[in-house]
């Protein structure tokens, strides 16, 4: 068996030693990272041919697809015998901002200003739009726009020269950071395969592919969209982007091969598969 075969099932079985395997959660990473690029809509076919690759039973892959229609995250269409899968417009319009975050270049970057909203004492009203701090505290970048929307919160605006460690260690336990680091260490012996050479067929790269993306979104939606600045020294966020966009880069080009080979995809893919991670 070659390296990468045996570094691709290896992570194919840490999937699968995570406890139950939420099926439905791969499906929407597949949907994100490959469907949506390639028209939006895949066969039943297609993408039970990812899910062999994953291991995941025929049973598994067609009970999540009816809880994600059922819950109206997809919708299915009948052409032929055949059944066909693409999001639903309330699926698409939850996915869009997650996968800017999930494919930027970077961070957040850091802005001049910041509203600060002090929630009163005893009250449970979570302001839209602000990150949690503990102890009734929220911040978000200054826009303006947040007064009169907010009654019965006290407001302050302006920079914020200093953030204390009680802040920092609410926003980034250890397990969030631990999850950064599990995602480099787990793929650094394919991404180190790749980088040598070593060959990498169609469908070994849509497998890999998937379960980066997979990994990384989970991990990435999980903590605040902040700068670096607001977590503990050594954040590994920007380490792991880095690392992800680097190996990314090495899967695309077989897994677009693979992609491409589906009838029922398009090719108009090529221009925002090269603007992942990538700065805009």
């Amino acid at each position: 068996m070659d390296r990468v075969t045996t570094e691709i099932d290896a992570l194919v079985a840490s999937l699968h030693g995570r406890g139950r395997l939420r099926v439905w959660s791969i499906i929407i990473s597949i949907f994100g990272d490959s469907v949506l690029p390639h028209g939006g809509t895949i066969a039943a076919t297609t993408l039970g041919a990812i899910a062999d690759a994953l291991r995941i039973e025929g049973g598994a892959l067609r009970s999540a697809l009816s809880r994600l229609a059922k819950e109206g995250w997809i919708e299915r269409h009948k052409v032929g015998r055949n059944s066909r899968y693409s999001l639903s417009p309330a699926g698409l319009e939850a996915f869009v901002p997650a996968a800017r975050r999930i494919y930027a270049a970077d961070g957040p970057e850091t802005p001049d200003n910041w509203t600060l909203a002090i929630r009163q004492r005893g009250a449970t009203q979570e302001p839209e739009g602000f990150v949690a701090l503990g102890n009734g505290l929220f911040v978000k970048p200054a826009d303006g726009k947040t007064a009169a929307d907010l009654d019965g919160f006290l407001l302050l605006e302006g920079g914020i020269p200093q953030i204390p460690d009680w802040v920092k260690n609410t926003l980034g336990p250890p397990e969030d950071a631990a999850a950064y680091h599990d995602i480099m260490r787990a793929f650094e012996p394919l991404a180190d395969s790749l980088r040598a050479g070593a060959p990498l067929s169609p469908l070994q790269a849509i497998t890999a592919r998937t379960l980066l993306i997979h990994d990384w979104r989970r991990v990435v939606l999980r903590h605040p969209e902040l700068p670096d600045r607001f977590f503990p020294d050594g954040w590994p966020a920007s380490r792991c982007r880095a690392f992800v966009a680097e190996l990314y880069s090495l899967l695309a080009p077989a897994a677009e091969e693979w992609l491409s080979a589906a009838p029922e995809l398009s090719d108009a893919a090529d221009n925002e598969i090269a603007r992942r991670f990538r700065p805009i």
